[in-house]
């Protein structure tokens, strides 16, 4: 039997497809549910982080990701963006489109980057 319809795009989430076998579709769901929180629970989680100080809570973020990792959160006036780190797969597309530029990615702070081009520009190994 090919289980194709089980997963999605976001990162957790299963489908139990209702034209399979009920018992089997929802065995096999809850395997991939316990091997991808066992995964999950053994990594260190990296995400994207928002500075809330910066952060407009415009939405823009929460509009372009794909996987549905941030939220927004909080009052007015301390409204902002939280990413989820769990559900965060660090594509940087929140970064990329964020207009606030409240949006870090930890695998490339922005010293780093800087770092990296200067060293392009200036022709550095």
């Amino acid at each position: 039997t090919e289980w194709g319809g089980l997963t999605t795009h976001r990162p957790g989430i299963f489908l139990c497809d209702t034209a399979l076998d009920s018992d089997l579709s929802g065995q096999a769901v809850a395997a991939r549910t316990a091997a991808w929180l066992g995964k999950i629970d053994s990594q260190t989680t990296r995400s994207a982080k928002v500075d809330s100080a910066r952060c407009r809570a415009c939405g823009t973020c929460v509009e372009i990701c794909e996987f549905g990792a941030p939220e927004i959160i909080g009052e007015t006036p301390e409204r902002a963006a939280r990413i989820d780190p769990v559900i965060c797969t660090e594509c940087g597309t929140c970064a990329a489109h964020c207009p606030s530029d409240a949006i870090e990615l930890e695998y490339t702070p922005d010293v780093q980057l800087e770092t990296v081009l200067s060293m392009m520009v200036a022709g550095g190994d």
